[in-house]
């Protein structure tokens, strides 16, 4: 019987049950979202300072969901900066924009908008630097009929402490 049976078709059968085993075993083992990274420390490649080589524990740091945490953690700075960034816009067009009516002068209105932004960290990063600028571009012409430019607001902002 085992001899009707070429290496050909025995290496093909072969092939196909380790792809379905392995596969079973991948989707079982990541259903869960057990995910095992293996990271590899900064100073792994270089030797200690008494001249020996890192032992293995430490080369390797083996993470269970080690990603997720580090994404989980960007994902609520991220939505901290986009919350603060909606406070920031409803005080700018209620207490500032509105508050100063038609008779705002630029120079006013850009030093009160200083000061409302110096300590929003969001301003630091483009997507919400742009959509600030554009926020202020737009309501201060509406409400007080000041025209801003792109390049009068990056000056502004330049002026700021880091």
């Amino acid at each position: 019987m085992l001899e009707a049976i070429t290496w050909k078709e025995y290496l093909a059968g072969l092939a196909i049950v380790l792809i379905g085993y392995y596969a079973i075993i991948g989707f079982l083992i990541h259903r869960n979202g057990i995910n095992i990274t293996v990271k590899k420390s900064p100073d792994s490649d270089s030797l200690k300072k008494d001249g020996s080589a890192p032992s293995y524990e430490e080369q390797y740091f083996i993470s269970p969901d080690g990603d997720e945490d580090k994404d989980a953690g960007e994902e609520d700075k991220s939505e901290n900066l986009f919350d603060e960034l909606e406070e920031i816009v409803t005080d700018i067009r209620h207490s500032i924009l509105e508050g100063a009516g038609k008779g705002a002068d630029k120079d006013m209105l850009l030093e009160q908008l200083k000061s409302r932004v110096a300590d929003y960290g969001g301003l630091r990063q483009p997507a919400y630097r742009v959509a600030l600028n554009n926020f202020i571009i737009q309501h201060a012409e509406s409400i007080c009929g000041v025209v801003f430019s792109e390049d009068d607001l990056e000056e502004a902002w330049a002026t700021l402490p880091r």
